[in-house]
């Protein structure tokens, strides 16, 4: 029996993949969608819609100023940035606890899956012409500010024109901090951790307060942010730096989780020690700093740097 030939390009697996991410990004979305409203007005828009149209009016403009200079490499570039990033990782996330009782979301949800499809299809045809009338199996409607005429087939139809979007700048900077805030706790969570099922109390100061409260669902939900407070001068956590303010962390550990993080911690700081204790006695020897290649003793200092940061966040933790 023949064997099947085998791929081996990587550049094959690129496209593949991203054909894949784009199908099952539709697919999802598609199945979330049961009842989309006709219009929705700039008035009607979420802070995370008023994000993402942003970054499709974006991702549009860099699209349209690449293809006319025949950059097409700038052009995927542009598509991956929006499809993959900011559609997939950020936005298909964190609409998941209110698209399904919300007919305008799923109105806008439809329209940005729409649009997308329109700009990936000089890149992907067969495949989004595949989806094209799945998409289209729905009522039609509009988001303000988006003109797209629509034919039976993705390449008779129009491409994409967004210039009528009013974008609010300041909702979509609320939106990009709490994306920053989600970032630092996944960090941190990642970093101690953290049971990704667990919830765990979020306390910030008083000048942070009102803003994350107005993105409490969604820090809640791509976070796992169970309780949201304050910090008062009594309060305890695990302290993350953002923006130049510290938030802290608690909860984030039942008794028998803190006394295996603790453990681990105690090994981690010991390990860490007689690291920077060698690298501290290999620089102090002026035989190897004097005959050594620069380069290697500056290796040496950047490991030394590393390992003294690494230590100092363990031992912060640890306390």
């Amino acid at each position: 029996k023949t064997p099947l030939a085998m791929n081996t390009s990587s550049r094959f697996d690129v496209g593949r993949n991203f054909a894949n991410k784009f199908w099952n990004a539709c697919r999802f979305a598609l199945l979330n969608i049961s009842t989309p409203s006709e219009t929705v007005s700039a008035a009607d828009l979420k802070p995370v819609d008023y994000w993402m149209l942003s970054r499709l009016e974006d991702a549009a403009q860099r699209i349209d100023i690449a293809l006319k200079e025949y950059k097409f490499s700038a052009a995927v570039e542009a598509m991956y940035d929006v499809l993959w990033r900011d559609f997939c990782d950020w936005y298909l996330e964190a609409i998941k606890p209110t698209v399904k009782n919300c007919p305008h979301q799923q109105r806008v949800l439809l329209t940005i899956v729409d649009v997308i499809t329109r700009l990936l299809h000089p890149i992907c045809p067969f495949v989004t012409e595949a989806i094209w009338p799945h998409i289209h199996s729905f009522s039609k409607g509009t988001v303000e500010g988006i003109a797209l005429s629509t034919d039976s087939l993705a390449a008779t139809s129009s491409w994409p024109d967004l210039t009528g979007l009013k974008i609010d700048t300041e909702t979509v900077a609320s939106f990009e901090n709490a994306q920053s805030l989600v970032v630092a706790i996944r960090g941190a969570r990642a970093s101690q951790n953290v049971n990704s099922k667990r919830r765990i109390e979020l306390l910030v100061p008083e000048e942070l307060y009102e803003t994350t409260l107005e993105h409490t669902r969604i820090i809640s939900s791509l976070a796992g942010v169970g309780v949201l407070n304050q910090i008062t001068p009594s309060s305890e956590g695990f302290a993350v730096l953002l923006d130049g303010k510290t938030i802290l962390l608690a909860d984030m550990f039942d008794e028998a989780e803190a006394e295996e993080n603790n453990t681990r911690l105690t090994e981690e700081i010991e390990a860490l020690e007689k690291k920077v204790a060698g690298f501290k006695a290999r620089l102090a020897n002026d035989s190897y700093v004097n005959n050594a290649p620069e380069h290697v003793v500056q290796e040496t200092r950047d490991m030394l740097a590393q390992c003294e940061t690494e230590l100092s966040t363990a031992k912060a933790a640890f306390e």
